[in-house]
């Protein structure tokens, strides 16, 4: 009685060996076989049409090279963004964002439960941004922690982002290392339903030049700059905002952002206490002039500037 026994205990490895064999040769065929080529067009034909900027702005993507990693993840060779402003003139070439690699990851369970979420890691020229990208019908979000990006190299993707919410921040000409993390939620890709927070630094940052607004930007050493924000009901309230550097010092009293759907138009309110240098004064004489017309600084030297206008046309008083 023993040797049936034995036999079907050999049957049902052999059987459970086989399928077990024929289940990954399958994968194996599946994984090998997969045609990558329309994946890769229908990413690019699917981000084309669905990036657009609240001006306008139109977006072109296209993918170098795309392959598999492991199962539930592709590596993106040479991700190349273009976007044109619709009010530039024609013969204005339109900004080029290069990302060298992007390795992208689809989780599975969110999956099942109908929010598709992608782990992302992209490496640009001036750092690396690794986040999280949620795209349920009612839940959509964003994580992001970015390492040390280095604003001298990062025009590209600054004109790039800039257009997404509508905002010039290709204009700016900036220096330091940039590092962010943020955990925002959102619906339909309206900013003004943004809900979250939002940490950021810059270390040695430096303004080269370049405009806001109407105002064209002298060169400001700003140094160390610690930003803290909380999202929610409409508007950004700034919880922590100082910068320490050698030609300015800024602390926030109340200062808020009521937001836009175009970015660009969202209202700042409150107050920047704003001390600035000697040699910042030494150098941009108008600096002076302009801070006379200004109620007096207090005892340390610190002119309270109230904030109004748009982001894109700002107000000081």
């Amino acid at each position: 009685m023993k040797a049936p026994k034995k036999e079907t205990k050999e049957r049902i490895k052999r059987a459970l060996a086989w399928s077990a064999a024929s289940t990954a040769a399958t994968l194996l065929f599946v994984y090998l076989t997969f045609p990558w080529n329309a994946v890769r067009q229908r990413i690019e034909d699917g981000l084309s049409s669905s990036l657009r900027g609240p001006d306008g702005s139109t977006f072109v993507v296209s993918v170098g090279e795309l392959k598999p990693s492991w199962f539930t993840g592709v590596v993106v060779k040479r991700l190349v963004i273009v976007s044109r402003d619709p009010a530039a003139p024609p013969d204005v070439a339109a900004s080029t964002l290069v990302v060298p690699e992007l390795d992208a990851r689809l989780e599975l369970w969110p999956l099942l439960r109908r929010t598709p979420t992608i782990d992302f890691t992209a490496k640009l020229t001036a750092g690396e941004v690794v986040g999280q990208v949620r795209l349920g019908k009612k839940d959509e979000g964003l994580t992001l922690n970015v390492s040390r990006v280095d604003l001298g190299k990062a025009h590209d993707l600054l004109t790039v982002a800039g257009r997404l919410i509508g905002a010039d921040l290709g204009a700016l000409d900036l220096g330091g290392a940039f590092t962010a993390r943020a955990a925002l939620a959102f619906r339909g890709g309206d900013v003004t339903t943004l809900e979250g927070t939002l940490q950021a630094g810059l270390d040695q940052a430096v303004i080269k030049g370049g405009k806001v607004g109407e105002y064209d930007l002298p060169r400001v050493a700003l140094g160390k700059v610690d930003l803290g924000v909380l999202a929610g009901g409409g508007k950004l309230d700034v919880r922590k905002l100082t910068i320490q550097g050698d030609d300015v010092d800024v602390g926030s009293d109340g200062l808020a952002l009521t937001l836009n759907r175009n970015f660009g138009f969202s209202m700042p309110h409150g107050k920047l206490r704003v001390h600035f240098g000697a040699d910042l004064l030494k150098r941009i004489p108008y600096l002076g002039l302009g801070l006379s017309a200004l109620h007096p600084p207090d005892r340390d030297g610190s002119y309270s500037l109230s904030l109004s206008g748009t982001l894109r046309n700002p107000r000081f008083m």
